[in-house]
């Protein structure tokens, strides 16, 4: 994937003002059932995804991290983070980011509003509206070119 350089160790993000709101958040969290409001917290603190719409070329996804960490038995850092926000670029050989943009649109608005519209998003990812995937993965995460998006060893807490 020649189009995405992920040669920076984190991306740049300013923090200077949520360490406080971050790190309780990661703490508490909990990788294998994450609370619903932690994971609104961090989106509400973070990309949730990023495409190029007009092209085929680079789309990111907010994830979580470390990805060798499947089950989240790890901490890190010295404020014992249970996760840490992670950005993954994606293949775009199934579907292209505008589609992956669209369909996490769809699945954000029905998610926040609290109603179900499974059918919808199914159809327009082509996911099976009973499981909530397809045959492959859509998202295409390039698991092994992950990128965190903070350095938990040098979060500060105010």
């Amino acid at each position: 994937m020649g189009a995405t350089n992920l040669s920076l160790k984190y991306l740049p993000i300013n923090l200077s003002c949520t360490p406080d709101r971050v790190i309780p958040v990661l703490q508490k969290f909990n990788p294998l059932n994450p609370d619903r409001d932690h994971i609104i917290q961090i989106q509400k603190m973070f990309p949730i995804q990023i495409v190029a719409i007009e092209s085929n070329e680079i789309s990111f996804l907010l994830g979580w991290g470390p990805p060798d960490d499947l089950f989240g038995t790890g901490s890190f850092g010295p404020h014992k983070l249970k996760r840490i926000p992670y950005i993954y670029p994606q293949q775009n050989k199934v579907t292209s980011p505008f589609e992956k943009f669209i369909h996490h649109l769809l699945f954000h608005v029905y998610w926040t509003l609290g109603t179900p519209g499974w059918s919808i998003i199914s159809a327009w990812g082509d996911f099976n509206p009973v499981r909530h995937v397809r045959a492959g993965d859509a998202d295409e995460l390039i698991e092994s070119e992950g990128l965190a998006v903070l350095d938990p060893d040098k979060l500060a807490s105010s």
